[in-house]
């Protein structure tokens, strides 16, 4: 599955779009109604995302910018006809990335209280999100349900711990291999410590691995090991 940022232009998007708005109007009425169309969604305050497996569409997403620290999740959407494989979440946790990445404080929603919505809720109660009152420009709704995030502070670079002593150098994989540690870096998001390396084999292109999992151990021939130990020449 890739996610990528979407022009709204490919008629499968057009298509998944309709069906969104039709099954919104089926189960609203007009006045509740606030799925978004095509040119409100090419507004410059919106982000647009698309999931594709090979050139079928399985999933569209987007993210809306209600302040400097709050976002709003907008037009989450899976084909009726593919639903169950995990586009949605894997579309919900790259818009909850990206409105980290953003420094939001907050992101927010509003979907149906129709028992058609029960599984958008149930999606977003998963993933943490609470019921609240409603946000930005709504008003209370029988028909809608508003619920809300909290986003995780990411620390300021002066409060991060320094990164783990990371020798460079050659290492042989428990398995056989060599590999060369060329660094350490952090994560931009999670700020997880990661140690940089390359095969000592084929393209000899960078890799990264979480720095607790490249110098921890393994149980190998009955006995524990390090996963990577060094091999100096």
């Amino acid at each position: 599955m890739q996610i990528e940022r979407d022009d709204l232009t490919r008629p499968q998007v057009h298509a998944l779009l309709e069906e969104h708005l039709a099954d919104m109007r089926a189960w609203s009425p007009p006045e509740s109604v606030h799925a978004l169309d095509l040119s409100r969604l090419r507004s410059p305050d919106i982000s647009f995302w698309t999931a594709w497996d090979g050139d079928r569409l399985l999933a569209c997403g987007a993210l809306k910018q209600l302040s400097p620290t709050h976002g709003e999740i907008k037009s989450m959407r899976t084909p009726t006809a593919l639903r169950r494989r995990g586009a949605a979440r894997a579309m919900l946790a790259h818009i909850l990335a990206e409105a980290s990445a953003r420094g939001y404080e907050r992101l927010s929603l509003e979907t149906g209280s129709q028992d058609g919505f029960a599984p958008a809720r149930q999606l977003y109660a998963a993933a943490g999100f609470e019921v609240c009152g409603p946000f930005g420009g709504y008003r209370p709704d029988p028909n809608s349900v508003f619920m809300t995030l909290e986003l995780a502070r990411a620390p300021a670079p002066a409060e991060l711990p320094p990164l783990p002593a990371t020798p460079v150098g050659r290492y042989r994989h428990y398995k056989g291999r060599f590999y060369e540690v060329v660094g350490a870096a952090r994560h931009s998001e999670t700020h997880e410590a990661l140690v940089v390396y390359r095969p000592l084999y084929g393209t000899r292109e960078l890799w990264v691995r979480p720095h607790a999992m490249f110098f921890g151990s393994v149980e190998a021939d009955g006995r524990m090991q390090p996963r990577f130990a060094p091999a100096p020449d």
